[in-house]
């Protein structure tokens, strides 16, 4: 009996990891630094950096810390102080691939850059609660973008 609740178990946990397997692996995030107007709009990018990579290990993709990826993903937000209570927000984020191409007779080694997915919302919030929202929104781009990709590449 016992070995039929391992077996049961090992299958179980094989048949998940197949089922749950994302099409990218090994996503480098990055952004542009913060400057004074995402200060007045108490909006961080850490936080929405930390969001993103939270997002895409929910979604099983894993994230590393440098660029050597061929998988990269890119956000950048923009805002403008709208009045003393609210800003207005654009967010934008993307997936590249980066492939690298033979050049026959050189030794220069290019990348071939590859939008795999682009999601971009814009609109006005609340000072106060403007970083919980863009980190909301943020991970709901990822997963977006995950179901993109996957419905892409599995045609």
């Amino acid at each position: 009996m016992k070995l039929l609740n391992l077996s049961l178990l090992f299958l179980t946990f094989f048949y998940s990891s197949i089922t749950f397997a994302q099409p990218i692996a090994n996503v480098f995030v990055f952004s542009e630094k913060g400057n004074e107007r995402n200060e007045k709009c108490n909006v961080s990018y850490e936080s929405a950096v930390a969001a993103v990579k939270a997002s895409l290990r929910y979604n099983r993709v894993p994230v590393v810390a440098t660029d050597t990826s061929p998988f990269s993903l890119y956000i950048n937000l923009n805002n403008h102080e709208f009045s003393s209570r609210a800003c207005s927000i654009a967010i934008n984020l993307h997936v590249y691939f980066y492939a690298p191409v033979n050049v026959p007779y050189t030794n220069k080694k290019p990348f071939l850059k590859t939008m795999l997915c682009e999601r971009t919302t814009a609109g006005v919030l609340d000072k106060i609660n403007q970083q919980s929202s863009i980190n909301t929104e943020l991970k709901s781009m990822v997963e977006e973008c995950l179901a993109s990709i996957e419905n892409t590449l599995s045609k």
